[in-house]
């Protein structure tokens, strides 16, 4: 009897954890656990965060709705570092001819200092408006605004045969500098929280390393053209540069920015009181 008894005991666990599978293989194919460590409520879960914390990159890969964002982030971490060489390029082109712009337009040393504040203003403008137009329009956007500018601003300076222009075109660059580099790192943070990884220090690299080639190769074209011809052409080449290199960013459903016109936000930051003072003054120092 004590034989039968453990038999008929053994059958019942043996159905039981059948039934417990069964259950496991219902739940999966309705997608109510996840397929690889059953946690429940996986729909809630199909977020790359539950798939990096969880499984490894070739299990979790395959799996579209996490995988998508994922392969996403990486084709923009690409994209950025191109982004972010470009910008170093751009935005120090104009420095290898910073003498013969200032002896073409007959300037002291003091004078070519005061109009270096155009720059400055500009770019303290530049990264107040970046945070209200980036929650607008989305940084990806808002990179191909400033991209057209900032091209704008380094031809405006190639072609200044005033102080004025020169002005004009130093303070066109600066806004359209700050603002892009807002708009770069907002993509690097978001880039940095769909990877689990840090990116932001070889983000930063890349604008070294094109403002250090921009810089080499300036000095060595000085021979050979003029500072109009440098920074026009420059120019030229940036445009083209910036469209194929922003094309590859994150959406603003990736980045955290929609870009929800009907949503009413107020900057916590004004353009012109107290708090931001300090702001203008350091940007204006440096």
């Amino acid at each position: 009897i004590g034989k039968l008894a453990k038999m008929r005991f053994g059958q019942l666990l043996y159905l039981k954890r059948w039934l417990h599978l069964g259950r496991y293989v219902q739940s999966l194919i309705r997608r109510e656990l996840c397929p690889y460590c059953f946690r429940p409520n996986w729909q809630k879960l199909v977020l790359l965060g539950h798939a990096q914390e969880c499984h490894p990159r070739q299990k979790y890969i395959k799996v579209k709705p996490m995988a998508e964002p994922f392969k996403s982030a990486i084709k923009a971490r690409n994209y950025l570092w191109a982004t972010f060489f470009v910008m170093g390029i751009s935005s120090m082109a104009w420095v290898p001819r910073i003498p013969e712009i200032k002896d073409q337009l007959g300037l002291r040393d003091g004078q070519f200092g005061f109009v270096f504040l155009a720059g400055a203003a500009g770019s303290i403008l530049g990264t107040q408006i970046s945070g209200r137009a980036i929650h607008l329009i989305a940084s990806r956007n808002f990179a191909r605004i400033c991209a057209v500018l900032m091209p704008l601003g380094i031809f405006t300076m190639g072609s200044a045969n005033s102080v004025l222009t020169l002005v004009c075109g130093l303070f066109i660059t600066g806004l359209s500098f700050a603002a892009l580099d807002v708009a770069a790192n907002v993509q690097a943070m978001a880039i940095e929280k769909l990877t689990k990884s840090r990116y932001m220090s070889s983000f930063h690299g890349m604008w070294s390393v094109g403002a250090f080639v921009v810089t080499m190769f300036g000095g060595i074209l000085a021979k050979h053209i003029t500072p109009a011809q440098h920074l026009k052409y420059l120019a030229a080449i940036s445009v083209v540069l910036y469209v194929v290199t922003i094309s590859g960013l994150l959406s603003g459903e990736l980045d955290g920015h929609k870009g929800e016109t009907h949503e009413v936000t107020e900057a916590k930051i004004p353009f012109f009181s107290k708090e931001v003072l300090a702001l203008w003054a350091l940007g204006i120092g440096l």
